[in-house]
């Protein structure tokens, strides 16, 4: 094309080219606070209150209710980097909640790792910002180009596409990213259906169904199902409007089947996989249906802070939270919303207004949805949470009021009257019940709410008088919808810079480099929060708590009994929380717990006794010079780190001159040495007992030890040594449960190591069937039940019931998120049990053999073994993942066969036509030539001019 074409079809749509540069940079200044380098939407703020973060005094926050991004997105974020970069995608997350299936959990995004590839670049922090601002703008875009497809003018989509990409849900739940994300689509899933129609184009159908794959992937699925139902009704509109323009009725229907269908098979794999964690959580009883809206909520639609406001010091009064019902999307387009009451309905308004009054009946819980709520599906559905579709329908109807819409100045001094008896009527039932000092956020409301309505109605009327000035007036209106949308949310939510978000501590180092395998736990206690959910995990440490939206039901009952109360304020024992304050000493050995982060001084809890000497009870041993005594033991439970041994009340007559020793090795004759004490004769015999001490043994349970004591240094030295009514000395042998590590106390944070919880991975040579009530749990948490050395099974197995011989240590030599390799030696025939998560999807091998895995102690893993060595292989590989790769490889082969068939099909008329103008060209040619050689021979003195050409 010549530059003087392009440069006339640039001028004959500058007009779009202007709108989407102005919709552009409006949405780029509106989130301009965290696009600034160095910044990242995430509250920072919230950070340095966390312990141990805290400094004195506390800095005030931006938004007291925006902590989901610290305790969940940003965490989940780094985890999914970590993973791409180590080549092991985060299907499973070992890191939480004792294993987590993140493949299935929405919030983790593994199927739409659009910011986990951003953050690859940029960091993490930066990635999750400007992944956030991308997705706004691409909202902003989509929502342009669909109202665009309506037939509307620049200026009224640009106006529509303001008022749904920095509306109330947009803005609230901007720094959530599955929220945000999924919104995004839903435009360009209704700008490429229109296309679709308009055009007969099935490659365009398949566009449709692709973006409705992408936003089922992104994950906020009770959006999706109301946005199909919605869909499908636009569908039907557009159908019945098609038959009565001539044109068939059934077309419409076919290509939202058609792109419905695709969508579903390519979120197939994230919904399988979600279908499967769903029905294992909490969340399968149901608990979240319902809650609808109070009619009295719906005031925010004209005063959004109406109930308060988190940014402001006033506290939010309203039901739920403000992030959930504050469904405002600028009182400049419920003004629009307004007027197209006062107007002769056509087909479109018509039908948006149909819509929304469906929504406000659904959201509030009008007569009938009660029945809606018993369907399968609907039973997950939030009731409110349907309303974000509003802000969609209201900018629809805005942008066709920007576009035709002219009304009378009595009609628009009526709408302006009747708003603002409506606004005052509001105010006054909300004043009467406002919180004392909080009366001044609900009149500034209202005099900025009455502001841009009269501006509205202003430049509506002054574009009826002077029509020449029309696209002035829809510009100024289009600014005073982003005015109107800045006021509201451009500060909502926090900001912080990069550099003051969790700063290297102590603490924070010590973790890093000393966690391993073994389970940190940090202690929720007081008004002051220890680090936060899922935060641990961001330094490498692997966390029996966790903050997500599905947590299993079974390991949330297990937490729930072996810590009943959460000691914080706000951190109640909920569905979604898993957090400890007070756990007993048995849920914390189950769990592997080897450090415990305390913002308080935890009280020493004594020694665990491993042998309880039964003191004097036999004859003496004498024990002399040359003649050791010797014996050993089996560790059970403890990590010993202290014997009493007692001595009998007679030992005059020796000689007091030389010195008893004790010699202790690990693992028999041949093993380490690891206790080599000496005392004085004179100094022992001062006590009824010589008491040694030494190192914990924190590997001691299952393992055998060795001790020899004698008497050294003189010919006549000997002592008498205390036996029991078997004749064996009486020894006493004694184990430490934690003790306080060594570090610079910071902002009141203690860390303690834990020296014997139960094992990782282990071999159990004991077993007990469950009875499937809620004595198993009882059971499991009694401390007077052995749960180190006896597995409960949710099946009999032929093992004891009773163990001969302890628990005995497995080595875990890979462990991966999706891959687990353990070598064990197993004694007899026993239980490995793995200290994680059971769940559907993993599977297992034995030295290559595939072998079922058991849910053992109500939770983890369990697969039976034979005597020997083995190398015990678990692996994630769930088949819901397997089934949903095929269906979703499928839907986009779908796309991509439309595609393709498409523009075979467009290409067939355009060759034929092309065939027969080369035909008639070649025609028109021959008659030429012939009627050339009659002239040449009618006129032979013209030779020189004929030959043919």
């Amino acid at each position: 094309m010549r530059a003087s074409a392009w440069w006339a079809y640039a001028k004959r749509h500058q007009g779009v080219y202007t709108s989407l540069v102005l919709l552009l940079a409006g949405i780029s200044f509106f989130h301009w606070r965290g696009i600034r380098p160095g910044y990242a939407f995430l509250p920072v703020d919230l950070a340095q209150r966390l312990l141990p973060w805290r400094d004195a005094p506390s800095v005030s926050l931006q938004n007291w209710l925006i902590s989901d991004p610290l305790y969940q997105f940003y965490p989940f974020l780094i985890q999914s980097v970590a993973g791409l970069q180590s080549g092991q995608p985060l299907l499973w997350n070992p890191a939480i909640l004792s294993g987590h299936p993140a493949l299935a959990d929405p919030l983790f995004q593994t199927f739409y790792p659009v910011l986990a590839l951003l953050s690859l670049a940029v960091g993490p922090a930066r990635g999750f910002t400007l992944g956030l601002v991308a997705h706004s703008l691409a909202a902003g875009l989509m929502m342009f180009g669909f109202l665009r497809s309506q037939h509307l003018r620049p200026t009224a989509a640009a106006g529509g596409a303001f008022i749904y990409a920095l509306s109330g849900y947009m803005v609230t739940w901007f720094e959530f990213p599955f929220w945000l994300t999924t919104l995004t689509w839903l435009p360009g899933i209704l700008w490429a259906y229109q296309w679709a129609v308009d055009r007969g184009r099935w490659r365009l159908a398949g566009a449709a169904g692709l973006l409705y794959g992408v936003a089922l992937l992104a994950g906020q699925y009770q959006f999706i199902v109301i946005f199909s139902l919605f869909w499908g009704m636009y569908a039907v509109a557009l159908a019945i409007l098609s038959r009565r323009a001539g044109h068939h009725f059934l077309s419409p229907l076919l290509i939202f089947l058609i792109a419905l269908c695709i969508g579903w098979l390519i979120g197939s794999i994230q919904i399988l996989n979600l279908a499967e964690l769903l029905a294992l959580s909490r969340r399968s009883l149901g608990a979240s249906a319902g809650e609808a809206l109070p009619l009295s909520q719906l005031v925010t639609l004209l005063l959004p802070n109406a109930y308060g406001n988190p940014t402001w010091a006033a506290s939010y009064w309203g039901f739920g939270n403000y992030n959930e019902q504050t469904i405002y999307m600028g009182i400049v387009a419920v003004f629009f919303a307004w007027l197209a009451l006062f107007r002769r309905p056509r087909y479109w308004p018509a039908f948006l207004l149909f819509c929304i009054t469906l929504l406000l009946w659904f959201a509030v819980g009008g007569p009938g949805t009660s029945f809606l709520l018993m369907l399968p599906v609907f039973h997950q559905i939030t009731l409110h949470r349907s309303l974000f579709l509003l802000p969609l329908l209201v900018a629809w109807l805005t942008a066709y009021g920007i576009d035709d819409g002219v009304w009378s100045w009595q009609v628009l001094l009526l709408a302006v009257v009747g708003l603002g008896i409506l606004s005052a009527g509001a105010v006054y039932l909300t004043g009467n019940h406002h919180p004392t000092g909080a009366n001044a956020l609900l009149y500034s409301d209202y005099w900025f709410s009455t502001a841009f309505v009269v501006g509205t109605a202003l430049l509506l009327f002054g574009r009826r008088q002077w029509p020449h000035r029309r696209s002035l007036a829809d510009s100024l209106i289009v600014g005073l919808i982003f005015v109107n949308l800045f006021w509201f949310g451009h500060s909502y939510n926090p900001t912080g810079k990069i550099t003051e978000l969790f700063p290297a501590t102590a603490t924070t180092q010590f973790l890093q480099t000393n966690s391993g395998l073994g389970r940190v736990a940090a202690l929720q206690r007081g008004d002051a929060l220890l680090f936060g959910p899922n935060l641990l995990a961001t330094y490498g440490a692997q966390e029996p708590g966790g903050y997500s939206s599905l947590v299993a039901a079974a390991y949330h009952e297990l937490i729930s009994r072996g810590d009943p109360e959460v000691d914080s304020p706000w951190l109640e024992r909920s569905s979604n929380f898993v957090l400890l304050s007070h756990p007993s000493e048995r849920l914390l050995d189950l769990l592997n717990i080897e450090l415990l982060v305390s913002p308080e001084v935890l009280p020493d809890p004594g020694p665990a006794t491993e042998i309880a000497g039964a003191g004097c009870s036999g004859q003496a041993v004498p024990l002399r010079t040359g003649e050791p005594l010797a014996g050993q033991w089996r560790v059970w439970h403890s990590a010993i780190n202290r014997i009493d041994i007692p001595l009998a009340p007679a030992n005059a007559g020796g000689s007091e001159t030389g010195s008893i020793h004790l010699r202790i090795r690990r693992d028999g004759a041949d093993g380490v040495l690891i206790v080599d004490a000496a005392a004085p004769i004179h100094e022992v015999l001062q006590q009824p007992q010589w008491t040694v001490y030494f190192a914990p043994e924190t590997g001691a349970p299952g393992r055998d030890y060795l001790w020899q004591l004698s008497v050294e240094g003189s010919r006549d030295a000997s002592l008498e040594i205390c036996t029991d009514h078997s004749g064996a000395p009486a020894l006493s042998v004694y184990g430490a449960r934690m003790s306080e590590v060594e570090l610079a106390e910071e902002n009141g944070v203690h860390v303690y190591r834990r020296y014997a919880p139960f094992y990782r991975a282990a071999v159990v040579y004991a077993a007990q069937p469950a009875m499937g009530t809620d004595d198993d749990l009882d059971r499991l948490l009694d401390p007077a039940f052995d749960a180190r050395n006896i597995a409960l099974t949710d099946q009999p197995l032929d093992l004891p019931p009773q163990p001969a011989r302890p628990a005995t240590q497995a080595e875990i030599v890979v462990y991966e998120n999706n891959r687990v390799v353990i070598q064990a030696t197993a004694e007899d025939t026993g239980l490995l049990v793995l200290a994680d998560q059971e769940y559907p999807g993993w599977q297992a091998t034995v030295d290559g053999i595939p072998a079922p895995i058991l849910r053992v102690n109500h939770v983890m893993r369990g697969v039976e073994l034979s005597a020997g060595e083995h190398t015990v292989t678990f692996t994630f590989a769930p088949r819901p993942l397997q089934i949903g790769a095929v269906l979703t490889s499928l839907g986009l082969f779908l796309v991509i066969l439309l595609l393709v068939w498409d523009r075979r099909r467009a290409n067939v008329p355009m060759q034929a036509k092309a065939a027969t103008i080369a035909a008639v060209l070649q025609r028109e040619m021959d008659r030429c030539k012939l009627r050339n050689q009659e002239h040449c021979d009618i006129n032979p003195s013209q030779a020189s001019g004929c030959g043919g050409e």
